[in-house]
């Protein structure tokens, strides 16, 4: 009884290990395309505790031109994104102005 449960649990724990390395190619590949197509506006997004690669990625993907937005308040509306008078606030708020 032990041994087909030990395979199970085996195969499940090699299966998570080769998806984590699957994720990290991945996110390594978001970091270099983003890194090349807007390195100023990563570099500045990265700076913020919290944002790394890929959720600078997904703000820039989201920001491709803010010209469509009023303010950086139309802007935060748009993508779900609100921030405080903090130094994070502020960055965001340069960085999409």
């Amino acid at each position: 009884m032990y041994e087909p449960i030990n395979i199970a649990i085996s195969s499940s724990l090699n299966v998570i290990k080769a998806l984590e390395n699957k994720i990290k190619l991945v996110d390594k590949a978001i970091e270099k395309t983003i890194k090349g197509l807007n390195p100023v506006k990563y570099e500045c997004l990265t700076s913020i505790p919290g944002i790394g690669p890929v959720i600078a990625a997904g703000i820039i993907a989201e920001t491709v031109s803010v010209s469509f937005f009023k303010s950086s308040d139309a802007l935060a509306k748009c993508s779900g994104l609100t921030w405080r008078n903090t130094q994070s606030g502020i960055i965001l708020q340069r960085i999409l102005e």
